[in-house]
């Protein structure tokens, strides 16, 4: 995603953090030709691609892959879902003449026809003979479809026959079908039927291995499969899932088992007919079907009528919807939230005692585990750099000012005359923000604080989820509505991969000694480390300045003057690294912020005052350290220069325009 559609992208515009280019390519920048039009291209759906799945073939994932390999066979169609064998279902019209002869009429004809034996190579050089028929009951038909799923391109035998006895041996079958083969191209396929009848005793088929997936784009031949080939043998519709799936299945997201809203009753069958009385009649399972809401009232509606079920309980009426004002209100304290989370996990970061470059594979085991835990904190706070701008993008789109402060507790109650709403019952988590080196104390704040709450209001997920819910229930309250909603979706789904890394790294930190990772901090001893940290606060307070710029000029400039916030962030994060290398930790000093949009000149006298504190700063550096860094301070005097006149150059354009 590139040039204008990057730029029309409202939720992906912004660049995001020191390591944009990276993180970038990993969530934003799609990797398929259909991803990259400008219109939907006629196909399979962009979840059913290979290129999208997860290469499982059960259902409730993206498709099932068995569904590919049932047309490995050029012409020929098989499903293996079957315990006695892969059964031929189909013969296309137009491939009978190339299969001597052998149409669908021949599966009605008699026993149904199965794949008997495949020769072919299976990821190694040589072909080799593959039996149907002789594998372990019940699992005949998906042994021969893991077989088939190893087959490689090129040329391939089969051998089907009715029923699930061969009348040739293995012996004889395999002397066939390496005479289909042996030659530079397949051989004609030979169909002998029983003498005296059109019945097939057996059929020898040689052709190339169907490919039926662009090598370049990974797009399926939208000739090779009917609309809902992919999916056919899933839970379709979803709603299905509610009859058929338990909990113990793939739709843990509907439970079997409930409490009542007021918890007197602890064993609800949830989808109970009777949504009064409830009869706990969940303890037996034959009979328990006839008391549930069945499929034609389920796909009619009733589905939607079901209660949220919050930790086995079902919730009682919603709370009321943020109106407009409230939500802005919320997206601007969020802001500050997620500006104090990014400085929290930077500070841990910075607190492991590591080098700036990946060890090798000469480095011991520790060093390697540091270094990790240190490269999934930093890509943790790439992502809290990047919701701190989607917030500011959503606020622009609402209308409302930047807001670039930094909150002083995580998760505090609304005060009075906030604007936010408080929610009563609610717990808060009310933590005050600190500089706090990676202990375990601290590692164990970063998973409370990230803990995914999908519950509304509840925890810093939950409080985008209550956002989400207000802004798609009242569209007419938010016609914005098409670009707020998916960056909403986002922030709430890479909340709970923040979790998850942050219990892998406990994990990884399990067993080391604190003190032997942990940074051993004091305070500056020397004047050149004096002038290093407060020319890192100047760095952080450019940062912030050039995102309150930019969010202040509007839409069509805040993308190239949020690229130049992320250079300052670049060289923000070498001079903290200057810093730590001395053992001296950056301060993060940060004066108080109001959400503000500054007007043109405001910006460009903000903007010349941050150049002349550069060049004071820099100044007293080098006049401080000794003659090995002036190249190095030289070059972040030229590339801050430039910067702040890219910017000015932004403002002048803005003006005119």
């Amino acid at each position: 995603m590139t040039g204008e559609r990057e730029k029309s992208t409202p939720y992906a515009a912004p660049a995001t953090a020191p390591e944009r280019e990276a993180a970038t390519a990993a969530k934003i920048f799609p990797r398929n030709l259909t991803a990259q039009a400008d219109w939907l291209i006629r196909g399979n759906p962009a979840n059913s691609r290979p290129e999208s799945g997860v290469d499982n073939c059960y259902p409730g994932l993206e498709f099932d892959q068995r569904n590919l390999e049932q047309c490995f066979f050029p012409g020929l169609v098989f499903e293996y879902q079957r315990d006695e064998g892969a059964i031929l279902v189909a013969v296309q019209a137009e491939a009978a003449p190339l299969l001597d002869g052998l149409s669908t009429a021949d599966l009605h004809r008699q026993e149904p026809l199965y794949l008997w034996y495949i020769y072919g190579c299976f990821g190694g050089p040589a072909p080799v003979l593959f039996d149907c028929l002789h594998q372990p009951e019940q699992e005949k038909g998906m042994k021969t479809w893991r077989q088939v799923r190893d087959l490689s391109p090129g040329h391939v035998a089969i051998i089907v026959g009715p029923g699930v006895k061969s009348c040739l041996t293995a012996s004889q079958a395999e002397d066939l079908l390496r005479s289909a083969i042996k030659a530079d191209a397949p051989q004609p396929c030979v169909v002998k039927r029983k003498p005296g009848t059109d019945a097939v005793q057996y059929a020898v088929l040689s052709r190339d291995r169907a490919s039926y997936v662009d090598p370049d784009s990974g797009i399926i031949d939208i000739a090779a499969y009917r609309a809902g080939e992919l999916t056919k043998s899933m839970c379709a519709p979803w709603i299905y899932d509610f009859r058929e799936c338990f909990c113990f299945y793939w739709a843990s997201n509907k439970p079997d088992l409930v409490s009542s809203a007021d918890e007197r009753r602890p064993y609800l069958n949830f989808l109970r007919r009777d949504r009064g009385t409830g009869k706990p009649d969940v303890t037996k399972y034959l009979g328990r079907e006839d008391t549930e809401l069945d499929h034609p009232e389920l796909l009619q509606g009733a589905w939607n009528a079901l209660p949220v079920v919050l930790d086995g309980r079902e919730q009682p009426d919603i709370k009321p919807l943020l109106n407009r004002a409230e939500a802005i209100r919320e997206l601007t304290y969020l802001a500050t939230i997620e500006h104090a989370l990014l400085i929290e996990y930077l500070y841990g970061m910075y607190s492991l005692d590591i080098g700036k470059e990946q060890p090798d594979d000469r480095a011991d085991q520790t060093t390697k585990r540091l270094y990790a835990v240190a490269s999934q904190i930093r890509e943790i706070a790439v992502d809290e750099m990047r919701h701190f701008l989607w917030v500011n993008q959503l606020l622009l789109i609402l209308g409302a000012p930047p807001a670039t402060g930094r909150a002083t507790s995580i998760a505090e109650p609304p005060a009075r005359h906030s604007g936010r709403r408080k929610y009563h019952g609610k717990t808060y988590l009310n933590r005050r923000f600190a500089l706090r080196p990676l202990d375990r104390r601290t590692l164990q704040w970063f998973i409370d604080v990230e803990q995914p709450s999908q519950a509304i209001n509840q925890g810093l997920d939950g409080m985008y989820v209550e956002l989400l819910r207000s802004v798609t229930a009242q569209p007419s309250l938010f016609p914005e509505i098409e670009r707020i909603e998916p960056v909403l979706k986002l922030i709430i789904d890479e909340g709970m991969g923040h979790y998850h890394r942050f219990v892998g790294a406990r994990k990884t930190l399990k067993g080391l000694r604190e003190d032997r990772y942990l940074r051993a901090y004091g305070k500056p001893r020397t004047a050149l480390q004096r002038a290093y940290r407060a020319l890192s606060d100047l760095y952080y307070r450019s940062v912030l300045d050039a995102v309150q710029i930019g969010f202040s000029l509007g839409e069509s400039h805040a993308n190239t003057t949020i690229d130049h916030a992320m250079k300052l962030m670049r060289a923000f994060d070498e001079i903290n690294r200057k810093l730590i290398s001395q053992s001296v930790p950056p301060r993060f000093t940060i004066e108080r912020r109001d959400a503000e949009r500054l007007s043109h000149d405001a910006a460009s006298t903000r903007l010349i005052e941050l150049a002349r504190m550069h060049r004071e700063a820099l100044t007293r550096v080098q006049a401080a350290g000794s003659g090995t860094d002036a190249a190095w301070l030289k070059d972040h005097d030229d590339s801050s220069s430039r910067i702040f006149e890219q910017i000015s150059g932004v403002i002048r354009a803005a003006r005119q325009g």
